[in-house]
This record gives structure tokens, C-alpha cells and sequence, in this order.
């Protein structure tokens, strides 16, 4: 104990003599710098080195800064040590220290000659040093602090890091696994932190995403179930036209094995005009188009859906479905029902023409004095008869195979020659019982037909027209493009059809008038589908009637000539 407080003591007296040198240099240096007037330079240097100073010339003690009251009482020697003065004695610079009391306090003193020849005093309490000795204490243990403190920070950084790192690491390592397919993993769900919440969250997801595969693994095997099932082939296609799914209906209809990840094949006349066709609906905006296709002997109708939203990159959903079997069973029916109007349509004129005979033989047997004119009269009945007979013969004959069909290629016909044709038969005149317009632009691009059986196609429309107006009425031709197509539309201004007689107009034998055989629009609509354009109606009573024919334009085809 007493080495620690001779060495503390020790340590307080160089401080302190630390201390006062330091101060004696800072006044020595501020010495001449300040205003030397009488009695004002050691307050002043006193006031700007914050200590207390005692100025000597000669040894003699003249005067202090911030103890001049002391002085004048005396309670300072008047002289200054001997050997302090001798050996500061013409020296400039020089520093000697001493030891004084001065009631209950010890002071280092420390003395440096100025540059005028005076001796400067600075006075220290030995209890600055002490003071200067716990600061530093003090500063040290501040440092020291906060250099603990810096590493408690980091190690509680590293810590906490650790513990969010670790967790969020564990979450995304699951979240891989389960991207990858591991739909068995958990994480540890009792933390009682706020990623246990996170951890009991994903769990949830987890096992609504197994739940969810599992359907879509049920749904999956029963979609493929049907489809391998489906009498119709089905065939999904990517937006690039390649085949993403197929059924074995439609690898039997192509007759070879269709590969996923490929187009589909154009082996034979079949898969050449299906790649064909579905090159030209990718290339289009429809959203959906059927098509028929010849494969040998088998005739295949073909239906296209795009799947999803407008816009690209949509796939196709293509079903192949053979109809042969369903035309020979039409094919049958249809005749059976032609058979039946046939003999309808016979019997008609074949009753009076038994009535006309029967009556001239009875006039011959009587020997009626006017049989003659009974004759020529029952004659003129049957030619009658036998011409009606003629143009039932020749409806039939049109309806069940219109201009040849399959014998005479469709060929390039310009449509306003033609209407022009036609408009020229109905130029009657202000008598005619109905006024005859036409509204056909001379530009419009040549179509696929037949020359005569479009000129028939638009007599036989004219005349229905005709019979449906009033005398005065107006009956117009309008030639124009939409979509693609030429239109020709056949608009009149009469009574119109009822509603619901218009998905009949069009069946055989149906007819709004009692006069005709009622094949006029069947015969119309098999011909102008003959060529591969339509037939639209569109009417209603009291404002008319307008039948549209839509036929495609031309495309170069080699070996068609002009019409």
C-alpha cells in the first residue's frame, strides 16, 4: 500500500511538473504577442493560458496574472529561489521546477526565461496532477469501454445476424426442395419467434400445394383417360404448330405415329392438307374454323379452337372427327327422302293427265259431236302436265348434282359481267310490276364459280324477289368486299319472312308461295357450295329480305381458264 501511494504521489508530482511546463510555454509563447501595457500583459497572458502566473526581474518578484491580490497581500515570497534565478540566469528557454506551500495546498512552480529578461512563474497544484493522472484514468477507461462495447456490438451483430440469416437460409433451402418437387418437407413450426409464423405459413402452402397436385394428378389421368377413349381424334398444338398432345383416334386418322414436340405429319393426302389448313388458321385472327378433308375413302371434318385470351402466343386445340359413316347414313336418308318427294312431286301432274284421258275416251265412246274440242282441249292439258313434269324432273336432277359438280372445274368469273348479263334480262322499262337496281363496284376482284351458274344462281334470286314484292317495288344487286369476300346480295323490299321460318327456307319442298317446287334456294345454296362460298338470309316482315351469296376470290390455280 505504501509503494502505491509513493508511486501515485510520484506520478501526481510529474504530472503536475508536466502540467506547469506545459503552461509556462504557452504563456512564454503568447508573451510578446499580447499588449504590454503597465500592469495589463500577465492578466491578460494569465486569462488566456487559464492559469495562474508570477512575473520576476532581477529575482525579485514584480507582479502576477490571476493572483495580484495575493501578491499585494504578501502570501507569495518576494524573491525568487537562488538557484532556480542562477541557473536561469542568461538563458533563454531554460526550465527549472520547484515546490512550494502555500496554505494547505503544495504547488510545482516552473520558471522560463522570457526573451525581455524577466522570468516567468507558473503555478500548478500538485492536485492537478492527480487530477490530469484520473483523467487519463479515466479517458482509458472510456476507451476501454467503448472498445468492449464495439466488440459486444459485433459479437451481438454476428449473433443476431445468425439468427435471422439462418432461418431465412432454412426457408429458402425448403423453398428449392418444393420447387423441385419435395412436397414431404416441414419446417420446424414451434419457434416462438416471428418466423415460426412464417414456417407454420409455408407448411399451409405446402400442403395445399401437395392437395392441389394430387387433384391435378386425378384430373390429369382422367382427361387422359377420355382422350385415349374419344372416338374423336385430338390433337393440342403449341404456337408454333407443334404437337404438344395427341390421342391414338388421331394417330389412327393420320395412319402414323404422331411425336410430341413435332408438326404434325404430312404423310399422305390427309396430313398434307390438315398442315396445309392449320398453316393458314395460325396465319389468321380467327378464333375458331371448321374444314372437311378428304382422306381416301374416309371424309374427316376438322374443328380449330384457339385456347386462352386474345392476343399471341395462344395454342390450338384441333379435333378430327370421321364422318363417312355419318354422310352414307345422310347420303341413305336423303335419298329415301328424295324418293318420297319424288313420287310427291310425280303424282301431282300425273292426276289430271289420268282425269284428261279417262275424258276423252268417254267423249269417243259417246260419239260427242264435239269431240274435237274436247281433244285439243284435254291435250293441251296433258303437254301441260307432261312440261310441268319436265320441270320437276329437272329441279331434281339440279339439286342432287348442281352444274355438273365434280365434272366442270370452278374457273375465274368477273362479277360485274355478270350481273350486268343478268340486269339486262330485267330491264322491262317504267312498265315492268318491278323496278330492277343494281349497286356493284367495277372493282371488285374475280371470283370462284361457274359462269352459267351464276348468272342461274342470281335468276333464280331475282325471280323470288320479283314474286315476293308489290307491283312498284324495288329489288337491288349489291357487289362488295367484307373480310376477305366478295359479296353479292340480292336486297328486296317486300313482305318479308317470319322468323320462324327461316332456318326452313332452305329445306326442300318449303315454300312460302303455293305455286313452285320449292327447291329454288336448295338448288341455289347446293351450287354456290359447289363453288365454296355460303348463303345468308336475312329478313324481316315488312321490311324485306336479303340474300347474300359470300364467294372467295380468286387464286391462281394452274390448268382454269377464264370465264
Amino acid at each position: 500500500g505504501t509503494l502505491a501511494y509513493r508511486t501515485l504521489t510520484q506520478a501526481s508530482s510529474t504530472s503536475a511538473r508536466v502540467v506547469a511546463e506545459r503552461v509556462v510555454e504557452d504563456a512564454a509563447g503568447w508573451y510578446l504577442s499580447l499588449d504590454p501595457g503597465p500592469g495589463s500583459r500577465m492578466e491578460q497572458l494569465a486569462t488566456q493560458v487559464g492559469a495562474e502566473l508570477l512575473e520576476y526581474r532581477d529575482g525579485e518578484l514584480r507582479g502576477g496574472g490571476g493572483v495580484a491580490e495575493l501578491v499585494e497581500l504578501g502570501l507569495y515570497e518576494g524573491w525568487m529561489p537562488f538557484t532556480q534565478h542562477y541557473l536561469l540566469d542568461g538563458r533563454e528557454g531554460v526550465r527549472e521546477f520547484t515546490e512550494t506551500s502555500l496554505g494547505r495546498l503544495t504547488y510545482v512552480t516552473a520558471y522560463r526565461r522570457l526573451p525581455d529578461g524577466d522570468i516567468l512563474g507558473a503555478q500548478v497544484p500538485l492536485s492537478a496532477g492527480a487530477t490530469a493522472i484520473q483523467r487519463m484514468d479515466l479517458i482509458e477507461l472510456l476507451g476501454f469501454v467503448m472498445l468492449v462495447g464495439a466488440a459486444l456490438s459485433l459479437v451481438l451483430a454476428w449473433m443476431a445476424g445468425r439468427a435471422l440469416t439462418s432461418p431465412i437460409r432454412a426457408l429458402q433451402i425448403a423453398s428449392e426442395e418444393v420447387g423441385s418437387g419435395n412436397l414431404d418437407l416441414r419446417l420446424p413450426s414451434e419457434r416462438g419467434d416471428e418466423f415460426g409464423a412464417v414456417f407454420r405459413a409455408f407448411n399451409r402452402m405446402v400442403n395445399r400445394v401437395r392437395r392441389a397436385r394430387r387433384q391435378l394428378v386425378r384430373t390429369s389421368r382422367r382427361t387422359q383417360a377420355i382422350m385415349e377413349e374419344a372416338a374423336v381424334g385430338m390433337v393440342a398444338l403449341d404456337p408454333d404448330c407443334r404437337v404438344t398432345l395427341v390421342n391414338p383416334r388421331a394417330e389412327d386418322l393420320f395412319g402414323s405415329r404422331v411425336v410430341v414436340g413435332q408438326p404434325v405429319p404430312r404423310k399422305g393426302p390427309f396430313g398434307e392438307a390438315l398442315s396445309l389448313w392449320l398453316t393458314h388458321f395460325f396465319e389468321s385472327s380467327e378464333g375458331e374454323a371448321n374444314t372437311e378433308i378428304q382422306a381416301g375413302e374416309s371424309r374427316v371434318r376438322i374443328r380449330a379452337r384457339r385456347l386462352g385470351t386474345s392476343g399471341g402466343g395462344r395454342g390450338v386445340v384441333v379435333a378430327m372427327d370421321d364422318i363417312t359413316d355419318e354422310l352414307r347414313t345422310e347420303r341413305v336418308l336423303a335419298w329415301g327422302e328424295m324418293a318420297r318427294q319424288v313420287a310427291h312431286e310425280v303424282k301431282n301432274p300425273l292426276t289430271p293427265i289420268k282425269l284428261s284421258i279417262q275424258h276423252i275416251r268417254r267423249a269417243r265412246e259417246d260419239r260427242r259431236t264435239d269431240f274435237d274440242d274436247i281433244l285439243v282441249k284435254n291435250v293441251d292439258a296433258i303437254l301441260a302436265e307432261i312440261d310441268r313434269l319436265a320441270g320437276i324432273a329437272q329441279s331434281f336432277s339440279k339439286y342432287g348434282a348442281p352444274g355438273g359438280e365434280g365434272d366442270t372445274p370452278v374457273i375465274r368469273v368477273r362479277v360485274h359481267e355478270i350481273v350486268d348479263d343478268v340486269m339486262a334480262l330485267y330491264g322491262g322499262g317504267s312498265s315492268a310490276p318491278a323496278l330492277f337496281e343494281q349497286e356493284v363496284a367495277p372493282d371488285l376482284p374475280p371470283v370462284r364459280a361457274r359462269t352459267s351458274e351464276l348468272k342461274e344462281v342470281l335468276i333464280n334470286l331475282l325471280e323470288n324477289a320479283r314474286a315476293a314484292i308489290n307491283n312498284g317495288g324495288v329489288v337491288r344487286i349489291l357487289g362488295y368486299q367484307i373480310d376477305g369476300r366478295v359479296v353479292l346480295a340480292v336486297v328486296d323490299d317486300g313482305s318479308g319472312i317470319p322468323e320462324e321460318l327461316l332456318p326452313r327456307i332452305f329445306d326442300p319442298q318449303f315454300s312460302t308461295r303455293s305455286t313452285g317446287t320449292g327447291l329454288g334456294l336448295p338448288i341455289v345454296k347446293r351450287i354456290v357450295e359447289s363453288w365454296g362460298g355460303t348463303v345468308k338470309v336475312d329478313s324481316a316482315i315488312g321490311q324485306g329480305t336479303t340474300v347474300s351469296v359470300l364467294l372467295d376470290p380468286w387464286s391462281e390455280i394452274p390448268g382454269t381458264e377464264v370465264g
